[in-house]
């Protein structure tokens, strides 16, 4: 198993969206995998007719990749977010790639506290999870609702979170990885 450079791994241990359901909903299975998961992601495997996946967030992930000294799958050691190519190219400095790690890290915090003040309940564990909940209801709510203008609040939030994700850490093109991640 080759070790990313320790940079990276500084830059990744403070991050996860690429394991914990804020970028990803499934990550791809390389063929032959299936019989080979770790048992925590067998319970989470899906077949779809473009393939075999695991459902995010990663079993395995709490707060950090509890397997990451192990052999894992080719997905897991090999995706490489758009922040980490943009350090590597040397178009943005460690420091930046940290910085914006914990600008987004906050940001979504903050939705997240908002979500429990309007709904009162504990939010779906992952971010598209719950991105896709405030759509649904912000789009269900009648113009006269009184909560109308806080979910709407909460709900373009998540959209701002959505573009900046998108745009700073999903990579914009492939780097010699037949593999997919869909979300």
């Amino acid at each position: 198993m080759q070790e990313s450079p320790k940079q990276e791994q500084e830059i990744c241990v403070q991050c996860g969206f690429c394991c914990d359901g804020t970028l990803f909903s499934h990550a791809t299975l390389q063929p032959g995998e299936r019989v080979n998961l770790p048992p925590k992601l067998e319970q989470h495997y899906v077949q779809y007719d473009t393939g075999d996946y695991f459902k995010q967030p990663c079993a395995y992930f709490a707060g950090c990749c509890t397997i990451y000294d192990q052999p894992r799958l080719h997905i897991c050691s090999s995706f490489r977010c758009q922040l980490l190519r943009n350090v590597e190219a040397q178009t943005m400095l460690p420091s930046q790639a940290v910085q914006t790690v914990r600008d987004m890290v906050q940001l979504r915090a903050n939705i997240y506290q908002l979500y429990r003040q309007i709904f009162g309940q504990g939010a779906p564990a992952d971010f598209i999870s719950l991105r896709d909940t405030v759509a649904e209801v912000a789009q269900a709510l009648p113009a006269d609702d009184p909560a109308r203008d806080d979910i709407n609040r909460l709900a373009l939030k998540c959209i701002m979170l959505n573009y900046w994700l998108t745009k700073t850490f999903k990579p914009s093109r492939p780097e010699n990885q037949p593999e997919k991640v869909i979300c």
